[in-house]
């Protein structure tokens, strides 16, 4: 769920006003972007983030919450995803926060956070045994947009969805 709607929902806060009044802060540009182009299919508040600026960045609008049938019949669910002209899945794309590593955290059940790493690495190794790439990013890089912009173009580039002069 969206950011701004969760906290909405959770907090009957009205984000729109509380944003419109925090102005000349460092950043909020691109906080007022992620609310206006947050969805209900965003995972997090970090995906959303990251949509925002993709956008911003003019990165190619990926599919949100890609299906990914892997080898043995399975599925899995990638964050991003980038296809071909054919429709084939080349690209995945996944924001690693480190709360959904917390035994904590409801995404990791409970678990030992390296147990949730290591599911992580199988369902990224099955990915990739399709022929899929994988890029991930985290909230360092979302705070470098200009690297976060290449580290996904350098992705599309290897998949042969962009030339090198994109």
């Amino acid at each position: 769920m969206p950011a701004g709607r969760w906290l909405q929902q959770e907090e009957d806060l009205d984000l729109d006003g509380v944003v419109g009044r925090m102005t000349g802060l460092h950043g909020m540009p691109t906080v007022r972007l992620a609310i206006e182009h947050s969805v209900e299919v965003s995972g997090s508040v970090g995906e959303s983030l990251s949509r925002a600026i993709m956008l911003e960045e003019g990165v190619p609008v990926p599919e949100l919450q890609v299906l990914v049938e892997l080898a043995d019949g399975s599925t899995k669910f990638g964050d991003f995803g980038w296809r071909d002209a054919e429709g084939r899945l080349c690209v995945v794309g996944e924001f690693d926060g480190r709360f959904k590593y917390h035994r904590e955290s409801a995404a990791s059940g409970g678990r030992l956070a390296e147990d949730v790493i290591y599911d992580e690495k199988l369902r990224e190794d099955a990915i990739r045994d399709c022929g899929i790439i994988v890029v991930r990013w985290t909230w360092d890089d979302l705070r470098n947009p200009r690297r976060f912009r290449e580290k996904i173009l350098t992705a599309l580039r290897r998949a042969g969805l962009l030339t090198e002069l994109d």
